[in-house]
């Protein structure tokens, strides 16, 4: 999995991370064939370049092997991929089922990140 860029548009926002620095918080959802459910593997990334005012880009890469069967595929469709920025109570999340649809699992969007106050 890697994540490219997170670009801030909340100027309130962009002010804290920029003050205090910030981690990125990645929940993936991956099928425990033992258990047969789905886990979520936390990524922590704090490891960036400013790439502009308010644009940040990620540079760490991390690799899984994950089986499915046919008891975790569904669950593991329908599970959300989490996002969140620690500290700041701003998170967003996108369905598994995307990526899984992706040709080569390759994914470029958008996903749309709130504050919750």
């Amino acid at each position: 999995m890697k994540l490219k860029t997170l670009k801030v548009t909340d100027n309130d926002l962009l002010s804290s991370m920029i003050d205090k620095g910030f981690q990125l918080s990645v929940g993936l959802p991956l099928p425990d064939v033992y258990r047969d459910k789905i886990d979520d593997q936390w990524i922590k990334l704090s490891n960036y370049d400013v790439i502009s005012m308010n644009e940040f880009a990620f540079t760490s890469l991390n690799l899984y092997n994950f089986k499915v069967n046919e008891k975790t595929f569904i669950p593991l469709a329908n599970a959300k991929l989490q996002i969140m920025i620690e500290g700041l109570n701003v998170h967003g999340e996108m369905s598994m089922n995307k990526l899984l649809l992706a040709h080569n699992y390759q994914l470029k969007c958008v996903v749309p990140l709130t504050k919750t106050i």
